[in-house]
């Protein structure tokens, strides 16, 4: 081996590895949740990481009032805490973790669960109607149970119908039924969707404003600033801020612990940031 060889590989063993260190960082806080959440008594039961994170999420603990401190200000490091929150809302938008559908974002998150299992999209100034509906009563499971159609308002005559796995909007795209649609109907059809989509998405970002002579970007109502330099503002429900990271680090977990992405430089400042964001938020659970 030549010495050049020889120092580019020792150069590559000196860069930081993010992916092991975002594993690392998450054992500690595994072992935690596990011993204080999980409980095959409570109704629901908590035997699953996901259900313990979503009972995190929700609910009062040392992780969560550990973000919320900083969010507020309470406690030391808060901007620099918002700083990471700001790098990792950046690394994210530059470099989207696939599939669209639950592509990981701030500006597309589930925090809450949709109650609303299905309802009519009115299409204005026409005599249809799209609607759509989860029905579960469709046998065999296998087949297609997210029901969507264009009805003649005074009949009630199906004119359309698509019918998916999924309530997806990449499925929906991709459905010949729908595609054979006009314009409108299709858009009609994809809101009726997002509607009822049980993984409903929720923006926290709030957009700047400008002053009435453009001149100067302002802080917009009912928002806190994240990132004063780069004007990055987040809702001011602080709850909803807590649930949106902590979900998002666990999402982060997910597509790593599961093999979902390649571990390449493309995504390693995406782990950079959660690994720091998680090094901070474990040392509260001591």
């Amino acid at each position: 081996m030549s010495i050049n060889t020889s120092i580019t590989k020792w150069l590559e063993k000196a860069e930081p590895d993010y992916y092991t260190m975002f594993i690392k960082s998450w054992i500690p806080y595994n072992a935690w949740y596990m011993h204080n959440f999980f409980d095959e008594d409570s109704n629901p039961k908590r035997t699953s990481d996901r259900d313990i994170i979503y009972h995190i999420e929700n609910n009062s603990n040392a992780y969560k009032n550990a973000i919320a401190g900083f969010l507020n200000g309470t406690s030391d490091g808060a901007g620099d805490f918002k700083r990471l929150i700001s790098n990792l809302h950046y690394k994210l938008e530059e470099t989207p973790i696939p599939d669209y559908d639950n592509r990981i974002s701030f500006c597309n998150i589930c925090i809450d669960n949709n109650a609303q299992k299905e309802g009519p999209y009115t299409i204005t100034e026409t005599d249809f109607v799209v609607t759509g509906k989860h029905d579960k009563n469709i046998v065999p499971k296998t087949n297609p149970r997210w029901i969507f159609e264009v009805l003649e308002k005074k009949t009630g005559m199906t004119i359309s119908r698509v019918a998916l796995q999924k309530c997806s909007i990449s499925e929906l795209r991709a459905n010949s039924d729908f595609r054979s649609l006009i314009r409108k109907y299709q858009a009609a059809m994809e809101s009726c969707l997002n509607e009822i989509d049980p993984n409903k998405k929720t923006n926290i970002v709030i957009l700047p404003v400008y002053n009435k002579t453009r001149t100067k970007i302002q802080q917009p109502p009912n928002s806190i600033i994240i990132d004063e330099i780069r004007h990055l503002y987040f809702t001011d429900n602080i709850d909803d801020i807590c649930r949106a990271l902590i979900q998002i680090l666990y999402e982060l977990r997910c597509k790593l612990f599961h093999g979902e992405i390649e571990p390449s430089d493309n995504y390693l400042g995406i782990y950079e940031q959660a690994f720091l964001i998680q090094r901070i938020l474990i040392k509260s659970l001591k």
